[in-house]
């Protein structure tokens, strides 16, 4: 059996097999991994070696359809946009989005609704790793006099007079 594994949605690591969706359910005593069907209700499991390389054992009765191999490709896409966001940020995410897109050998299949839904991912990521906005005066006065701003000329005088010129 021909099995794959794919980052999800959230970081973790999901198993592809004859288009299934399996994600990482628990890890046996012996360190087995189990996989179990991405939709809650289906009872379908998998279970492999801890290495990840061969399949023990399949439980495959599935409830629904399989997953569109549309959607995978969507899905892979968003997530390598995703983590290249985070490490490339003066990117645009257009570019990078465009880069990837072009990579898949069926880039037709690939609408507008999608590419705006990897654009807010993208976005939503970077935001991730940037430090929250102040909801007020005092919070924003508060962080920037507690940041190491320097001016031009090396020297810390805006913060300090920022404090004294509001109040």
């Amino acid at each position: 059996m021909d099995f794959k594994i794919i980052e999800s949605n959230k970081g973790g690591k999901c198993l592809l097999l004859d288009d299934f969706k399996y994600r990482k359910f628990r890890v046996s005593i012996s360190g087995n991994v189990v996989w179990r069907c991405y939709i809650k209700n289906c009872t379908s499991t998998v279970t492999t070696c801890s290495q990840l390389k061969n399949i023990l054992k399949i439980n495959n009765t599935h409830k629904h359809k399989q997953v569109e191999t549309v959607k995978i490709q969507i899905q892979e896409v968003r997530n390598v946009c995703k983590r290249k966001a985070c490490n490339d940020i003066h990117e645009r995410p257009r570019k990078k989005i465009r880069k990837e897109v072009s990579s898949i050998e069926n880039s037709e299949v690939i609408g507008s609704n999608d590419v705006n839904l990897i654009r807010k991912s993208i976005y939503n990521e970077r935001r991730k790793l940037l430090p929250t906005l102040p909801k007020s005066l005092e919070g924003a006065l508060n962080f920037v006099s507690n940041s190491d701003i320097l001016t031009w000329q090396n020297e810390k005088r805006w913060a300090s007079g920022c404090r004294s010129a509001v109040q």
